[in-house]
Order: C-alpha cells, then sequence, then structure tokens
C-alpha cells in the first residue's frame, strides 16, 4: 500500500520516485521516505470528471465538484495506521511532494505544474498535504502546462512522496553540463530552500565549474558543500545514464542531500544552424538570405530546398539550417557578358513556357506533383547556368575595382547601381497609374498574378489574395510623383556621382570604370528581373501541392489543403501513394505548421561556416543582463504581471515580460517569440519550460518589467544573456 522509495518504479511512483529510486541504488544520499503509489489516487479520484476540452478560463469553475471529492477523501483505518506508522519512522516535519506520470520525463519534465507541502507536522496535515497534491493535477497550471504538449489530467495520475524534510543554510539547483559548455558544471545557490528558486521568485548566485576538477568557487557558500554538489551530480548523471538536473540541499552538519534527479533539459543552442552540408574541412561560408527569405521556410519550403540539393548537379547552393534559408558565398571567375543576360532571361521564359504547358496537362495528383518538381528543378538548373555567374561577376568586379581604386563603401555602390529600367519599376509605375485612373487591377493581376510576398511555397499569390493591392492602390492615390518620374531622379543622381568619381581616374581606369558601372546596372536590372521568373516557377509547385492537398483532404488525411504545407515532399508523395495513415499524417501536418510559427521572430546567425555561427553586430540601445536560457529573437514587448493578464491577452509573437514564469503561463509560450523576466535562474520552472518549448529567453535580469513597456522593440540574446531595446525593427 505504501512502497518505500527504494523499491519505487515509474509504472507503480510515477517520474519523480523512480529518479529517487536510482539515486538510492547508486547509494547517493536521498532523504529518507516513502511512496503513496498511483494506485491509491486512481482509487481516490471519482469516475465522473470534468470535460477534456474545458476552456482555461472555466477550469476552476469546472473543477468545483472534483476539488470538493478529493477533500471529502478520507484512507481506510489501514492506509491511516500505515501512514501514521511511517511518519513516525521518519520523524516530523515532512515533505511531501507530488511524483505524477508526466514529471520528470523527455523532453517535457511538466516542472513546476503540481505542488509540494512542506513542514508537515502532524498527521491531519499530512492527510491534507496529499489531497493539495492530488487537487494540483487539475488546477490550472497542470492544464495549460499538459494541454500545450498535447495531454491532459485526464491522461495522468498522481502518486506522492513522503520523506523526512531537511532543512539548512543553503539549498540549489546542478546541471551536470553546463548551458553551452558541456564540459562545465553548472550550479545555482540560495540560502535554505530552493522552492523560491525553482519557482523563479529569487535570484541565485551562479557557479560553473570544471567537471573533471571542480575548484574552489566564488559564491558565499563553502568550498566543501560546493566539492559534495559537484561530486553528487556527476554520480546521478553515471546512475541515470543520461546529463541531469538535480535539486539539492545542506543540513546544519554541512551534509548535501540530492532531493530530485531528472533528465537535464535541452538548451535552445545553436547546433541547429550547423551546416549540414560540409564536410569537416569545408570551408563554405553559408549566408542567411534575409533579402529574399527573412522569415522562416515552412516544412514544404524547406523540403523543396532539399529536394533541389538532391537532384541539381554540384555542391548544394542553398541550406535551410534552423529553418532559415542559407546561400553558399562563392567568389566569382566568370567572365562578364552583359549582353548573356538579356539571353539567359528569354531561355528561361522559354523554358517557364514549356513548364507550365507540360503542368497542365491531365494526370493524377501524384504524377502531376512529380513533374511540377522535375520542371522547377530543370529552371533553376537552367538559372543557375545563364543569369547567376555574369550577375555575380559584374557585381564583384565593380566592388572590387571601386574597393581598391576608389576605396568607396558599399552604400555608395548601391547608390552608383541604380540604372536600367526593370519589370519591378514597369509593375510600379503601371499600379500607379491604375491607382491614379481608378481602372480595374484585373488585367495587372493576370500578368503579374503569379507573384508572392516572400518565397514560400506556403504564401498565397497575389492572384489568390488580390485584396492585399487595396493597401498600395490606396497609398498611390495620394502620391505626388510617379514611380518612373523617383527613378529618373535618382538615375540622374546615380550619373552625377559615377561622373564625380570617374574624374578621380586617369583615362583608361575611368573607361574601365563607366563600364563596370553599366555591366553592374544591367545585372541589378536583371535581378529585380527575376521576381516575376521566380514567381513563375514557384505557382507550378504551389498549384500542385495545393491540388494534392485537396486529395489529401478527400482521403482524410488533412482537414483543409493548406496544411499540406506543414509537411515534407517525401511525406506528401508517400501519402498520395498510399493513404493507409490518414491519422499520423494529419498529426505530422500540425506538428510541422506549430514548429514553423514558433520560428518566426527567431534571429538566425547571419553566417554559418561548419559549426561556427557568426551573428550581425547587435542593436544599440538599453541593455538588460540576466541569464541567457539559448536562441536569438525579437519582437514587441508585452508585459504580463500575473496569470489572470494572460487568459485575455493576445501575445502572437510578442516578447513576453514577466516579474516570473509561473507554469499557468505554459499555453501561452508557444504564441510568444521570446521570454524575459525580472527573476529566476536557468534551473527554475520558468526556464525549464521556455527550454522545452525551445523558446529563447533571458531569465532573472531584475528590473526588465520596470525598464519595458508594451510596444517596445527589443532583441533578445539569449545565448549572451542581453536584452537590447531598438528603435527600429531589426529586419
Amino acid at each position: 500500500m505504501i512502497v518505500s522509495l527504494a523499491q519505487c518504479t515509474k509504472a507503480c511512483c510515477g517520474g519523480k520516485a523512480a529518479g529517487l529510486q536510482t539515486l538510492l541504488a547508486a547509494r547517493l544520499p536521498v532523504p529518507a521516505g516513502y511512496c503513496l503509489p498511483l494506485a491509491t489516487y486512481r482509487e481516490a479520484i471519482p469516475s465522473i470528471l470534468p470535460p477534456r476540452e474545458t476552456a482555461l478560463e472555466q477550469v476552476e469553475k469546472q473543477c468545483d465538484a472534483l476539488y470538493a471529492e478529493i477533500e471529502r477523501w478520507q484512507p481506510t483505518t489501514q492506509l491511516l495506521h500505515s501512514l501514521e506508522r511511517h511518519a513516525a519512522e521518519l520523524g516530523w516535519p515532512l515533505a511531501v511532494r507530488s511524483s505524477a506520470t508526466c514529471e520528470d520525463q523527455q523532453p517535457a519534465s511538466s516542472a513546476g505544474a503540481f505542488q509540494s507541502v512542506l513542514n508537515v507536522d502532524s498527521l491531519e496535515q499530512l492527510l491534507a498535504a496529499l489531497r493539495t497534491c492530488w487537487r494540483s493535477l487539475w488546477q490550472l497550471e497542470a492544464w495549460a502546462v499538459l494541454r500545450s504538449a498535447g495531454r491532459s489530467p485526464h491522461d495522468e495520475a498522481m502518486a506522492v512522496i513522503i520523506q523526512r524534510q531537511v532543512s539548512g543554510p543553503w539549498a540549489g539547483l546542478a546541471l551536470s553540463r553546463a548551458p553551452h559548455q558541456q564540459d562545465l558544471l553548472y550550479v545555482e545557490a540560495v540560502p535554505y530552500s530552493a522552492e523560491a528558486l525553482a519557482a523563479g521568485s529569487c535570484d541565485p548566485y551562479v557557479q560553473m565549474l570544471p567537471r573533471d576538477n571542480p575548484v574552489p568557487s566564488n559564491l558565499p557558500l563553502p568550498a566543501s558543500i560546493l566539492e559534495q554538489v559537484s561530486r553528487q551530480t556527476l554520480a546521478a548523471e553515471h546512475a541515470l545514464r543520461t546529463p541531469v538536473e538535480v535539486e539539492w540541499i545542506c543540513d546544519h552538519t554541512g551534509h548535501v542531500w540530492l532531493l530530485q534527479a531528472r533528465p537535464q533539459p535541452q538548451l535552445a543552442t545553436p547546433p541547429s544552424y550547423t551546416a549540414v552540408h560540409a564536410s569537416a574541412d569545408d570551408n563554405t561560408i553559408w549566408r542567411w538570405d534575409r533579402e529574399h527569405n527573412p522569415d522562416p521556410l515552412s516544412p514544404a519550403h524547406a523540403s523543396l530546398i532539399d529536394w533541389l540539393n538532391r537532384h541539381l548537379p554540384g555542391p548544394p547552393r542553398l541550406a535551410v539550417l534552423g529553418g532559415f534559408l542559407y546561400e553558399a558565398h562563392e567568389p566569382s571567375t566568370t567572365t562578364s557578358q552583359s549582353e548573356s543576360l538579356v539571353q539567359g532571361r528569354q531561355q528561361l521564359e522559354r523554358i517557364l513556357d514549356q513548364a507550365t504547358t507540360a503542368c497542365e496537362t491531365p494526370a493524377p495528383a501524384l504524377e502531376r506533383l512529380e513533374r511540377a518538381l522535375q520542371q522547377f528543378t530543370c529552371f533553376i538548373a537552367s538559372y543557375q547556368t545563364l543569369l547567376d555567374p555574369p550577375r555575380r561577376h559584374a557585381r564583384a568586379a565593380l566592388r572590387t575595382f571601386c574597393a581598391t581604386q576608389l576605396a568607396v563603401a558599399d552604400d555608395v555602390l548601391a547608390e552608383l547601381t541604380i540604372g536600367h529600367p526593370n519589370d519591378s519599376l514597369i509593375r510600379n509605375q503601371t499600379l500607379y497609374e491604375l491607382a491614379q485612373a481608378g481602372d480595374s487591377v484585373e488585367e495587372f493581376i493576370q500578368r503579374y498574378g503569379s507573384l508572392v510576398p516572400c518565397w514560400d511555397v506556403a504564401e498565397p499569390t497575389l492572384a489568390e489574395v488580390p485584396h492585399t493591392l487595396d493597401g498600395t492602390l490606396a497609398a498611390m492615390r495620394h502620391c505626388d510623383t510617379a514611380p518612373i518620374a523617383r527613378w529618373t531622379r535618382r538615375l540622374q543622381q546615380a550619373d552625377s556621382l559615377a561622373r564625380r568619381l570617374a574624374q578621380q581616374l586617369p583615362h583608361e581606369l575611368a573607361q574601365r570604370f563607366h563600364s563596370l558601372v553599366a555591366d553592374a546596372r544591367r545585372a541589378r536590372a536583371s535581378c529585380e528581373d527575376d521576381d516575376l521568373l521566380f514567381a513563375r516557377a514557384l505557382w507550378l509547385v504551389r498549384r500542385t501541392l495545393l491540388e494534392a492537398g485537396d486529395v489529401l483532404v478527400a482521403q482524410g488525411g488533412l482537414a483543409d489543403r493548406d496544411q499540406i504545407f506543414g509537411l515534407g515532399l517525401g511525406a506528401i508523395l508517400r501519402s498520395l501513394n498510399d493513404d493507409s495513415e490518414a491519422e499520423r499524417l494529419a498529426r505530422e501536418a500540425s506538428t510541422g505548421l506549430a514548429g514553423w510559427q514558433r520560428l518566426r521572430g527567431r534571429i538566425p546567425p547571419t553566417e554559418v561556416q561548419g559549426t561556427k555561427c557568426r551573428w550581425s553586430p547587435l542593436p544599440h540601445g538599453a541593455i538588460l543582463k540576466g541569464l541567457g536560457n539559448g536562441g536569438i529573437a525579437h519582437g514587441a514587448v508585452k508585459v504580463i504581471r500575473t496569470g489572470r493578464e494572460l487568459l485575455g491577452a493576445d501575445l502572437l509573437d510578442t516578447v513576453l515580460v514577466s516579474p516570473t514564469l509561473i507554469p499557468a503561463l505554459a499555453l501561452a509560450l508557444p504564441q510568444i517569440r521570446a521570454l524575459v523576466t525580472d527573476h529566476g535562474g536557468l534551473l527554475s520552472h520558468a526556464a525549464c519550460l521556455a527550454r522545452e518549448m525551445d523558446i529563447p529567453a533571458v531569465v532573472g535580469t531584475k528590473t526588465a518589467t520596470h525598464i519595458l513597456r508594451d510596444g517596445d522593440e527589443v532583441w533578445v540574446d539569449g545565448l549572451r544573456g542581453r536584452v537590447i531595446r531598438v528603435k527600429f525593427m531589426v529586419r
């Protein structure tokens, strides 16, 4: 009926109790104790429970009857006598802690979701503490944490640990491998109890020590205590056979006890950006393509890039690292042939015409998608051969000349290369004229309907959402100057700049300079003309993906056609060929779309070389310092001080700033871009939840809620523990 901690198993007594049993088996110091098993909870809980789909705002109201039933629970005479006997054996006071089926698991630990009760001094208080632990499985915090993991209190059960309570001058938490520095131990310490530290309501002393040879610390606690914490944390890692997080306390005799050990939650760190296509001796530099794809890619588009890498000849030119698009930086050695840019465009247009005809031939959805992928691959291969090399050379040649002969910066080059008319200019001029005349945009959409706001197959085209032109047209009606007039004025300024720079050069170099400027202007105009070419090619893939989505909806695999963009091409092709795994497909699509949403607002490295990541210099602004939980993101601040404020707040794509993060806020975490708290350490429940949900965070800033206001734009650098308030959007 009551199980000794030395005999606990996960199946009988939950995750926390099983972790303590492992420590005891390794002869590590754990306070003596027992466990009231899961079966007792299951017998005590009534069969009629609140609805599984209960809204968080209604949890307490819907659970009132259940709470009352738990409060009326009384043990059998046999259980009561057993509790009394074991409590007397342990000695008062006692510590009573939860050990739920979902606790201390990977990847979700349910950290801080349930209640513990300390200083239990009597049998009556012990019974009340048992009820408190059971009830906590059904309180708002637990519902929120479990629902964020796709679970519910209905799926869990609660064992309860009863231990001799240890008290003393120091307590804390420790990781066997420090964040971002796997060869170090990480220790947090506070006076007396670690409960406030875990809750994030106080700020810890922090120390990192070498794993192989811990040295005396600069913390105020004695080195002998730190030595015991270090040794026992490493021993717990060995016992659990994985990096661990432990809770420890030092009694008044200087002896350190372990109160909890669980698999170490993983930090959101840069390795996901590792250049996966680079070998150990590959020096390729991958640069974030923030000009064309500043946002994370949908799973469908990310797999399209992988498809290209597998089917195009030569080494990969593109890579998806950490969900973002990167391009290989290569010095150009191609001879400049500006006239080939016109010929190359003409040839690409012929390829697209042929591809469109091929993709319009009736066929089953699987065949049509395969055909579209082949045609898209052919287009990209032709583009990389016909247009990319001469354009790269033209731009590089002018940059090299200006750097060596004129010492001008890149911003001067940008002004200098304004020149030839391009398709973007013509489109803007056409829209301007339509706005002034109030004419229909139907013909415009027929010509440019395949355009998208960013290069992702998940993005609707202009033809699909023509109302997106309304704002542009409204703004152009009030514009005094036509786009062509503005371009002409800038061209005159560019010509004047070119003449002034040429005057600084000898005659032969001046002629060379003007020739390079002309080539670079043609290259820039050619780049602007890419929009329509790429849009037409991408539309071939998007159209067939949407058709495939309709097929999968009809098969019962997807709820709606747009869910297909949460899937990789491999899963889509397999499902079109075999409709037997419809349920798995829906889950995979939902997971993919949710992961895509979580990446929004992240700031990936500007450059990746092998396993090395480089970020652009941080913007200037007010800096708050704290403990970094991993990841970098930016967004608008939303200050939330209580869980009640959260339940009605719109937190989508915001940076949540709070005194501390209570577990009740767990459901909101997938909506936000980053987390900042006044208090807490990296091992507080707030930080654990953020890590498990892959949310960049900086905790323990002390003053964030006093300095930051709703709407402030901030850069959250979870790698270095910095929060920077900026006056402008980062991208």
